[in-house]
């Protein structure tokens, strides 16, 4: 009995060690105290992430993928590795019963659940249930917990709480998959604490002396005593198979109860008002706590976290305890900045991992009468934990500008004053990378540099003074999206926002040594994976289709990739059959998305015709609209039709493969373009092999509208 009172007191000593006191946690004479010895061993103050062991996997669902040797099976989910994951094949399209069985080893008591989806939202999970058994095989399973929110098309690690269960074996059971397909996990992880001897069957005395208001509990299959002397209000309990000994003796309102296949004793003695009971062969705990709470216990019902617990229980919970979860202290990080612009700016240890419990303050301050703009090189704190705050003043009683957590493109932020207040602040559990950020500031009449954006150009960058107009464009493979031009105002602002280059066109050529050759590579709905083709069946009217969507006139070749240029992740689409005639892809008939038969051996590549010169809206090849797009871009525009003659169109003629113009055509004779103009006065001595080493002010200098875009009717033959 000493021997296992010692082992209890050592892992309480050092579960209060690890975790701050609060004031439900601390007692004294004159107090109201909890003292309470569970058999269920559930204990948030000593879990932690479990370390995985693929060993733990007992049984799976279908058969794993094998592929170069690799045995894609549910171990794959436990290896702490994200770059494998669980493939179980052999089975239908909506199965919706893919499950892995694990022995932890040991009895664990599990309260939060974590995983990784591949990210393809065609094989990411969408909703699961994790299930328990006292007992192996056969299991006995009972429900613990049934999620139905986990996002697809992203491979971020993704956890689940709010419930609790104590079991040996668990299983993991996958119910609905985004598309139907089967499961492509890549790490699952619990989070809990496994349950020692001191946490079930044991011997053990709970005892409370003071004036206070006291709750005395114990449950297991023990030798136990619980004894309560005081001038209080108290509530002795004691449930499970063993023999034990409950007395209260006080001036009290008391409460004895015990319930269990036992032998026991229940004893009052005092000016009070009291009830004891029994009741017969069952394994109960009854306990009842003035604020409500009752975190010790398993619930009786399976928990259910849907859209709607997940919004306004568990991230409120969070929210609500937000300065427990993240331990508030005077600020250990960060600095007063001064100068007129400054960066970069980092988290702590950047671009390594910030640490726990990070509480970091940076105060920017510039000349009076300018205004501060914050620009992001990159952001990835843990959501939803890790929060950096931006305040448009001095300190946080300021308006708050943005809260941000996660992995997020952070658009340019700018303070209506010249001051910006930020802090961040991380928790108790995971971290990563965490940002990187710059900041200029600005005057009236001066603007800020505003910056060419990712896969863009831009035509002036020094001169920021009022009245100054940029001018953007973008590289090979994406779009303007936003104003292309913007001028900089009176007031140090902006006429736009800095546009970005986009790919709209849901298509890309990845690999190639120019950028009209490379695999073909097609992007899913929610713009957030990119996945390949498959080579069965390709022919060219599906390249042709693939180059016009990226710009080209044509595809000239159809490539088998080197290994070195085979694709990884997801295969999109497979066996198309495309007319010819279509406007896009994905309008040509196949099977599905991500429905296929092959391997990235098989994926195609394409060689597109380069041409920067084309004729659009004439009844035939050789008459249209002029329109030219700049080298390393997509965006097609019009030319005007200031000066513009016969030398200017002979030079267009015989970049088409014609011998030489038959007419100019004026006032947008073909329709009129859309997008910008590139090309105005252009002054052709006819003799020039491209358009683009004629002279002319620049590129898209201009002081036309569309209704004067040019177009031109080429020779077929040098004989008319």
């Amino acid at each position: 009995m000493a021997a296992r009172l010692s082992r209890a007191a050592i892992i309480c000593w050092l579960m209060f060690a690890a975790a701050p006191i609060t004031d439900a946690q601390s007692s004294d004479s004159s107090d109201s105290s909890s003292l309470s010895d569970y058999s269920d061993g559930s204990s948030d103050l000593s879990s932690l992430w479990l370390e995985r062991d693929p060993s733990w996997v007992m049984d799976s669902a279908g058969t794993p993928w094998v592929f170069n040797g690799v045995t894609y099976d549910a171990a794959k989910a436990l290896d702490g590795d994200t770059g494998t994951y669980w493939n179980p094949q052999g089975t239908d399209r909506n199965y919706n019963n893919w499950y892995i069985v694990l022995d932890l080893t040991l009895s664990h008591t599990i309260t939060r659940v974590a995983v990784n989806n591949y990210g393809d939202t065609t094989h990411d999970t969408a909703a699961f249930t994790l299930q328990k058994s006292q007992v192996g095989s056969p299991y006995n399973w009972e429900d613990v917990v049934t999620v139905t929110t986990v996002q697809g098309g992203t491979d971020q690690r993704q956890e689940f709480g709010g419930f609790q269960g104590t079991a040996l074996y668990w299983r993991f059971l996958i119910t609905k998959t985004h598309s139907g397909w089967q499961p492509w996990l890549t790490e699952l992880d619990f989070y809990g604490a496994p349950v020692t001897d001191a946490q079930s069957s044991d011997s053990s005395s709970l005892s409370d002396s003071g004036d206070d208001s006291s709750s005395l509990s114990d449950s297991g299959d023990d030798s136990s005593s619980l004894s309560d002397s005081s001038d209080d209000s108290s509530s002795l309990s004691d449930s499970g198979d063993d023999s034990s000994s409950l007395s209260d003796s006080s001036d009290d309102s008391s409460s004895l109860s015990d319930s269990g296949d036992d032998s026991s004793s229940l004893s009052d003695s005092g000016d009070d008002s009291s009830s004891l009971s029994d009741s017969g062969d069952d394994s109960s705990s009854l306990s009842d706590y003035s604020d409500g709470s009752s975190d010790h216990s398993s619930p009786d019902e399976p928990t259910v976290i849907d859209s709607e617990s997940i919004d306004s229980s568990y991230y409120n919970f969070y929210s609500n305890n937000y300065d427990y979860y993240n331990q508030p202290s005077a600020p250990d990080c960060g600095e007063n900045l001064f100068a007129p612009s400054g960066g970069p700016v980092t988290s702590p240890n950047f671009p390594n991992n910030y640490g726990l419990y990070e509480n970091c303050e940076w105060r920017i301050t510039v000349p009076e009468g300018s205004i501060i703009r914050l620009t992001f090189d990159s952001f990835n704190t843990q959501y939803p934990y890790d929060i950096l705050t931006i305040y448009d003043g001095a300190d946080d009683s300021a308006p708050q500008l943005q809260r941000l957590t996660g992995l997020l493109p952070v658009s340019p932020i700018t303070s209506t004053s010249n001051m910006m207040f930020l802090r961040f602040t991380s928790d108790r559990q995971h971290t990563d990378q965490g940002f990187q950020f710059s900041y200029i500031s600005s005057t009236p009449g001066h603007c800020w540099d505003p910056g060419v954006p990712a896969n863009g150009y831009r035509d002036n960058n020094s001169n920021f003074t009022s009245g100054q107009t940029i001018r953007y464009s973008c590289m090979a493979g994406y779009q303007v999206w936003g104003a292309a031009n913007i001028t900089c105002r009176t007031n140090g602002t902006w006429s736009d926002a800095t546009p970005t280059c986009r790919t709209l066109r849901r298509v890309r050529l990845v690999g190639g040594s120019v950028p009209n050759e490379g695999r073909v590579e097609v992007q899913s709905e929610d713009g957030l994976n990119w996945g390949t083709v498959c080579g069965n069946g390709f022919d060219f009217r599906d390249a042709d289709i693939v180059c016009r969507m990226l710009g080209y006139l044509r595809a000239i070749r159809i490539n088998e990739l080197a290994q070195e240029h085979q694709g990884k992740g997801p295969i999109f689409m497979d066996d198309l059959g495309c007319a010819g005639n279509e406007s896009s892809l994905f309008n040509c008939s196949y099977p599905g998305w991500g429905i296929h038969g092959c391997r990235h051996y098989q994926d195609v590549g394409v060689v597109c015709d380069p041409s920067r010169i084309r004729l659009i809206g004439g009844s035939s090849e050789n008459e249209g609209r002029v329109e030219v797009r700049p080298d390393n871009s997509f965006t097609w525009g019009t030319v005007c039709q200031d000066q513009f003659d016969m030398k200017d169109a002979d030079v267009v003629c015989r970049m088409l493969g014609y011998p030489k113009a038959d007419q100019v055509r004026t006032d947008a004779n073909f329709s009129q373009g859309t997008g910008p103009i590139y090309m105005d006065d252009l002054q052709c001595a006819g003799n020039e092999s491209s358009l683009f080493d004629c002279s002319y002010p620049g590129w898209t200098i201009h002081d036309c509208v569309h209704a004067q875009d040019v177009a031109v009717v080429c020779l077929t033959s040098a004989f008319k």
